[in-house]
């Protein structure tokens, strides 16, 4: 049974008959086949039709939120809280190095002082409490 007909297959190959060709008897006992068949080709057609369509929204939709995306349209900061904010930054970060005698002592990223020893490794400074 196929969707398109009776497959029969032989010692020579293989045919396929469609149903209108079929004698009225085979008709009959495959007329309940050949329409679920196409019940299924419909709903797998339906069913390819909304995914297709749930695809484009998809895409529809990345491209809104790429647009809605754009940083240019970030207020900044102005005035005052602009102030306020650089002179935090530039507390926290201080010195990057500091130059105390035979050692060169940096400051890491959280505030963590360090100096490279000998063999090119950072050797952290433990901080007295």
């Amino acid at each position: 049974m196929d969707a398109s007909g009776l497959a029969v297959t032989h010692e020579y190959g293989a045919a396929t008959i469609p149903f209108s060709d079929l004698p009225d008897n085979l008709r009959e006992k495959y007329s309940e086949q050949e329409k679920k068949f196409e019940a299924e080709k419909q709903a797998r057609a339906e069913a390819m039709r909304k995914q297709q369509e749930a695809n484009r929204q998809r895409e529809q939709k990345k491209e809104t939120s790429v647009e809605s995306a754009n940083l240019g349209n970030l207020p900044s900061k102005s005035g005052e809280n602009a102030q306020n904010s650089e002179k935090k930054t530039s507390a926290a970060r201080g010195p990057t190095v500091e130059y105390t005698g035979p050692r060169t002592i940096y400051i890491g990223p959280r505030g963590g002082r360090y100096y490279i020893n000998s063999h090119g490794k950072k050797t952290y400074i433990r901080r007295k409490k």
